[in-house]
């Protein structure tokens, strides 16, 4: 995980939100993308891609949000113009 990614998730408030997904798990192209977006805009990001998969009525299990999140992390990278 890049450290800049590692500060901003580990300088969250106490009791902040929980994500339905799990940013560890994401894979190593998915965790170097999102190390590149900018600091203030991480916890953002992931808040949107939590909203967009907790509201698909077809995720029934972990893993299909695990899955749903990064493919949303993806689209969303390319859609900002972040590099692969």
């Amino acid at each position: 995980m890049p450290e800049s990614l590692r500060d901003t998730l580990d300088n969250r408030p106490a009791g902040g939100t929980t994500w339905c997904f799990d940013v560890s798990k994401l894979s190593q192209t998915s965790l170097q993308r999102l190390g590149r977006v900018a600091p203030g805009r991480i916890v953002p990001l992931l808040a949107e891609i939590d909203q967009m998969t907790r509201s698909n009525p077809s995720l029934e299990t972990p893993e299909d949000m695990q899955w749903h999140a990064e493919e949303l992390l993806h689209i969303l990278a390319d859609a900002d113009g972040i590099p692969r």
